[in-house]
């Protein structure tokens, strides 16, 4: 008599890879489980591949509702084989033994090829050490990424966070501080990187195909931002100066970018709120402000520094939200990098003052929607934010 339970059963591949940037790639967790199936003498039936889905987040795991809802339906499958446990969720013990429960009510087994959990009267209590332990990890290299990124803008290593504005570039300097590099935003949602000072193309990057930096910074080197291409730069001053000195309005400000053949960075098309931002962004006098909302799962920065935050993600899954909550934060605390190679951009002092006015009226309204109810879900938060423009432009 065999002692092999598995034996004949039929299984399928979970293959969970939250960014492309780890070694548990789907392709190497597929040939493990593969292996280890085979000397059960389980039976393959089909690969479940979970790319960009984050194991943190309990909330939106909607592929596990769909996996309970196959076996209901067409009973095709036995067992779930995972490689490790945290390829099923990182959402800590409790989350583990409910996915656990709500399949072993459908018979179905959750079963790891890189992990030996022995069985007996202990082997729930070692399961929960490991998905313990699996969210801890998580929330110790949040800390460790929120806090460092904090500092870099802090000490000025980096020069900047997140997309780039249009007509802005990343210039990257060497130990000695000589620029040797630069990244630029094109149209499309393609990136660029320029040498310096030769200004030769040495990549372009297409929007969605490159995963990582453009550009991985060595030790030694820091980043600033300088004015971008020469041509996109002249045609935001005609916008400001169109705003603050003429005192045109969005929609005809739109007009004219369109027809100057200034596309924006990330649609085929100018819309008045895209306008909008750009005229009150502060970067283009020279300073920006970062950590403008708290939106970690587990931790957040700050201007002060780290703060955790206490999502309940049960009440976030029971809203139907897609994603961690936003809150936006007083300008008191937000982070405010000063960046002189744009200070000039912006030179005439008219359209200067009347732009550094509007834009502190911006933002002493964004510290007046701080408590602003948050909102469900994608749509209902693009109509809040209309109804936040439509309000609060100067």
């Amino acid at each position: 008599m065999s002692n092999n339970p598995f034996a004949g059963r039929r299984y399928i591949n979970l293959l969970r890879a939250s960014t492309n940037m780890q070694d548990t790639s789907p392709e190497q967790q597929k040939s493990d489980n593969d292996r280890f199936a085979q000397k059960l003498g389980m039976k393959w039936v089909e690969d479940k591949e979970l790319l960009g889905v984050s194991g943190s987040k309990t909330f939106n795991r909607h592929d596990l509702t769909e996996l309970l809802r196959q076996r209901r339906l067409h009973k095709n499958y036995d067992v779930i084989l995972v490689w490790d446990s945290a390829r099923l969720t990182r959402g800590g013990a409790t989350h583990s033994a409910m996915i656990r429960r709500d399949f072993a009510r459908e018979s179905v087994a959750i079963i790891s090829s890189a992990e030996t959990i022995p069985t007996g009267h202990f082997k729930d209590v070692i399961q929960t050490l490991i998905d313990t332990n699996n969210k801890m990890t998580t929330q110790r290299t949040a800390c460790c990424v929120t806090r460092g990124l904090r500092a870099a803008l802090e000490n000025g290593r980096i020069a900047h966070h997140g997309g780039l504005p249009i007509g802005v570039d990343l210039q990257y300097l060497n130990g000695r501080g000589e620029p040797f590099l630069r990244l630029r935003a094109l149209s499309g949602g393609r990136r660029c990187l320029i040498s310096e000072p030769s200004g030769d193309v040495l990549k372009t990057i297409e929007r969605g195909k490159h995963g990582v930096a453009a550009y991985t910074m060595n030790s030694d080197e820091k980043s600033r931002l300088v004015p971008g291409d020469p041509a996109v730069v002249r045609i935001i001053q005609e916008a400001f100066n169109l705003r603050y000195r003429d005192k045109w309005g969005f929609s005809r400000i739109c007009d004219h970018i369109a027809a100057a053949g200034l596309y924006p960075l990330r649609s085929n098309f100018w819309r008045t709120t895209s306008v909008r931002d750009m005229l009150l962004n502060p970067v283009y006098l020279g300073w920006a402000y970062y950590f403008k909302m708290k939106t970690g799962l587990f931790y957040s920065a700050s201007k002060s520094g780290l703060e955790e935050r206490e999502i309940n993600q049960d009440e976030l899954e029971a809203k139907g939200r897609a994603s961690v909550p936003r809150e936006r934060r007083s300008v008191n605390d937000m982070l405010r990098i000063e960046h002189p190679q744009l200070q000039n951009l912006i030179s005439d002092k008219e359209v200067r003052s009347a732009a550094l006015q509007a834009i502190n009226h911006n933002f002493q309204n964004w510290e007046l929607r701080h408590d602003r109810v948050a909102v469900t879900n994608r749509s209902e938060e693009r109509r809040v934010g209309k109804e936040c423009r439509s309000r609060w432009s100067p």
